[in-house]
């Protein structure tokens, strides 16, 4: 005995709208053809799964390729100002942080590892991912806050502005914005620390 000998005439009716909906979504692939057969299905109890790459393919705003951003609050110059004093995190992309751990490690001519430049790694995450919250321009590589401090290099208004240990917090929370957990944030620490 064949399904539909089975099927109620509302089940059929409701099998064969389903299959029409279905194929003149793939056909046309309109969004409200996909939200009427998604609809449709929820109606009928039945569950119909998008592929990721279909899912990506139809967000228009790209939001996946969107970074994540996040709001710090640097707590000892709130308390210096009597205000909060707020900036946003950027989320580094893994390009930039290949190229800061390379530059990190100095190497002997037979190729061992010499030593690591434990300020380098964790002052190049801090000035690649902090930004002004109100101009969105990155905070320590700002024209006018260099001028201002005498500093020459990013590196040395980080140096100037921030404590170690507010740094290593920082170059953290980047990384975890980042989506980098476990053996490689706590490799971050301990040269931000040392």
């Amino acid at each position: 005995m064949y399904l539909w000998e089975k099927a109620s005439e509302r089940e059929y009716l409701s099998y064969g709208f389903m299959l029409c909906a279905m194929i003149a979504a793939c056909f046309v692939k309109c969004k409200l053809g996909h939200i009427f057969v998604q609809s449709y299905a929820i109606y009928l109890g039945v569950t119909i799964i998008m592929s990721m790459i279909d899912r990506l393919l139809e967000d228009k705003e790209k939001k996946a390729a969107e970074k994540p951003v996040q709001d710090y609050e640097i707590k000892r110059w709130s308390k210096m100002y009597g205000e909060p004093c707020i900036v946003e995190l950027h989320a580094l992309d893994t390009q930039l942080f290949e190229e800061i751990a390379d530059n990190a490690v100095s190497y002997t001519k037979s190729g061992k590892v010499k030593g690591v430049n434990n300020f380098n790694a964790g002052a190049r995450i801090v000035i690649n991912g902090v930004f002004d919250k109100e101009t969105g321009k990155p905070f320590f590589k700002d024209a006018k806050l260099l001028k201002h401090f005498g500093a020459a290099t990013p590196f040395d208004l980080v140096d100037l502005l921030l404590l170690p240990g507010e740094m290593g917090e920082i170059a953290s929370a980047i990384n975890k914005l980042s989506g980098v957990k476990g053996d490689e944030e706590a490799d971050t620490d301990e040269i931000v620390k040392n």
